[in-house]
């Protein structure tokens, strides 16, 4: 690491950043406005609700307690030699398949590649964590000389939750990585029949619905969706809507 940020200049561009994201969440509300359903997406948001200097001060919490993070400090005082640093947008292919889930950082120690995931933002936990991280197995096998091997490597993830960050490890192995790309490809049938469900004419009438009314509460098209008001009906609705296309054919 030649460059070290101060912390003023590490201000200066998370400011700049919250500005720009809010500017194009503006954007994105107007269009919304434009096709009638702004006022879902604006409850949500509440853009004239947001506090950038709180939103900046709890920022820089996070990047300070994570620079003084045991592994990265490691990184920092050149305690690992060998390390990459990799973007998120940098493109891998797993059985024809492109994918973006790449590592942050990838760090060899001993006869071990260590793939680090910073999550700024950490959610719950899931059952399908470990295998979601595991995607980043699938990700680099290969790329750049690194091992195939599944068990020659481990996977950290360094999560923010509950106002620190905690850290998780992941032996990787074959039996692991086989079941990753299985909820990969399962995942992607579901996108695949969800594209199919919208029809030529790309029709929310026929988007598949949510199973528990619960999840309708936090989504932010709720009111523009056939189930948003009434989950129930909106199932009855979009059967009738089936059966009629159906009928069609």
């Amino acid at each position: 690491m030649n460059v070290e940020w101060s912390p003023l200049f590490t201000e200066r561009k998370i400011r700049e950043n919250l500005n720009e994201k809010i500017s194009q969440q503006q954007k994105i509300l107007s269009i919304h406005e434009v096709i009638g359903t702004k006022k879902a997406i604006d409850e949500n948001l509440k853009l004239s609700d947001i506090d950038i200097e709180y939103l900046v001060k709890n920022s820089m919490k996070r990047i300070t307690t994570l620079w003084n993070n045991d592994f990265i400090q490691a990184l920092v005082s050149r305690f690992h030699k060998q390390w990459m640093v990799f973007e998120r947008i940098e493109r891998g292919s797993v059985n024809g398949v492109d994918l973006y889930c790449g590592p942050d950082i990838a760090v060899k120690i001993q006869n071990h590649w260590h793939l680090i995931r910073i999550d700024m933002q950490g959610k719950k936990n899931s059952s399908f964590e470990e295998l979601e991280a595991m995607a980043m197995v699938s990700w680099i096998r290969g790329k750049h000389n690194f091992p195939v091997l599944a068990n020659k490597y481990t996977i950290r993830v360094i999560a923010w939750r509950n106002g620190f960050w905690n850290q998780q490890r992941i032996v990787s192995s074959k039996q692991k990585l086989t079941q990753s790309n299985y909820l990969i490809e399962s995942d992607i049938i579901q996108m695949q029949k969800m594209l199919s469900k919208l029809g030529k004419n790309n029709s929310f009438n026929q988007i598949p619905l949510a199973k528990k009314s619960s999840t309708c509460r936090k989504c932010a098209l709720r009111e523009s969706c056939p189930g948003g008001i009434n989950l129930s009906s909106g199932i009855m609705q979009q059967s009738a809507l089936e059966l009629a296309e159906f009928s069609k054919g």
